[in-house]
């Protein structure tokens, strides 16, 4: 029978209470599938048919592991040839009429978007539970969720590592000045961007992807300027060197994840005995490899690793380059924050550019970290 922590019980009752109907939304680490698991044992022997619909292959297969691991169950990867418990990847269920006692809707939000959310209207479900650690999106299609199975309970990193869920961890702010040439080529894009924006009658930015999907030209060569920026950002060789001296002298016994942005800038930071991870790559090999290492050793990842596998037994993370939305980097520090036997606390390192747009991003992310870090330093 599985064991609910009392904050685990706590949201598992908030669902019950709305009637099996809700998401919950939770640091990584907190136990989010296995208080989905819950839910679904408490039906099993009713003969009851039980979905959970995930984004990647990836994840499917986790979940596979974790339903025999807690319930001894064998779960299905086909809806062609259904057991007891289902599991699907979002792709698969999109624009299909289902039936089932209870779905279970992993990283949620990613089933917020117009193709994914379509099953959910046409479909009979009894009970939906809706698990993330970001729920609402910014672009405010978390609503279409919230019809269905609205956010009942939140689970903060704070609240998490009181309760003894996850470490408790802190944020060193690593500042570099940028060399002259880095430097040089982002106070022109700084200069040029300036001045197209002001040239521009848009008062949201948000609008301006959407003016450049209709051939604004002003907002296409907008992004194009964004866009360099951003590669000299996510592609510089002084945050590299940063990157590399920490790899090889603090944290040269620690096993750390290292994001990056670019395959350019991690294929920089591959040397013997570190790993490589990028979405192309999807190599679930490389990811057990390196949870296996017990001496250290590092996963570069690229684009990679911001949501739903499991990374055990890490307390390091760099990043070396990152976005300022706050679902990245609740994501990624929540890969550090898993407890291990060891108790130890975990460290998010950031390195960034010095009086340039890079340093901007910094700042938003650690606001974002700042009520669950246990310290922030800037360095």
């Amino acid at each position: 029978m599985i064991e609910l922590k009392p904050l685990q019980q706590d949201a598992y009752n908030a669902w019950l209470v709305r009637g099996r109907r809700g998401t919950i939304e939770g640091t990584t680490g907190c136990g989010k599938t296995v208080i989905g698991l819950k839910a679904i044992e408490e039906i099993l022997s009713s003969g009851a048919k039980i979905l959970i619909v995930v984004p990647t292959v990836a994840l499917a297969e986790q979940w596979k592991i974790e339903v025999k691991k807690f319930l001894n169950v064998d779960a299905s990867r086909s809806l062609r040839k259904p057991a007891q418990i289902t599991i699907q990847v979002i792709n698969s269920v999109r624009w299909q009429a289902l039936d089932y006692d209870l779905v279970i809707i992993d990283e949620v939000h990613r089933t917020s978007s117009k193709c994914n959310f379509s099953f959910l209207p046409i479909s009979k479900f009894v009970a939906i539970m809706g698990l993330s650690a970001t729920a609402e999106r910014a672009d405010g299609l978390h609503m279409n969720m919230a019809k269905y199975a609205p956010i009942i309970f939140r689970i903060s990193a704070r609240a998490a590592a009181k309760a003894g869920l996850i470490s408790e961890f802190i944020v060193r702010n690593i500042a570099v000045q940028p060399s002259n040439d880095e430097g040089a080529r982002l106070d022109e894009l700084d200069e040029n961007i300036g001045n197209l924006m002001s040239t521009m009658l848009v008062k949201d930015f948000a609008q301006i992807p959407r003016l450049a999907k209709h051939g604004d030209r002003d907002a296409m060569e907008l992004l194009s300027l964004i866009q360099k920026r951003i590669e000299i950002i996510a592609t510089s060789d002084t945050k590299l060197a940063v990157a590399e001296r920490l790899l090889t002298n603090e944290l040269k016994d620690e096993k750390t994840i290292v994001f990056c942005e670019r395959i350019e800038a991690a294929e920089k930071l591959m040397k013997p005995g570190r790993l490589m991870y990028h979405s192309a790559s999807n190599n679930e090999d490389d990811i057990k490899a390196f949870t296996a290492n017990k001496s250290g050793g590092a996963l570069i990842a690229v684009r990679a690793l911001d949501e739903g596998l499991n990374v055990v037994d890490c307390k390091r993370a760099i990043i070396v380059s990152g976005s300022s939305v706050k679902r990245q980097i609740i994501q990624r520090v929540g890969r550090i924050l898993r407890k291990t036997p060891d108790a130890k606390n975990a460290v998010l390192y950031q390195i960034y550019l010095k009086g340039t747009k890079d340093e901007d991003y910094v700042e938003k992310r650690t606001r974002y970290l700042e009520e669950s870090a246990t310290d922030v330093f800037w360095e």
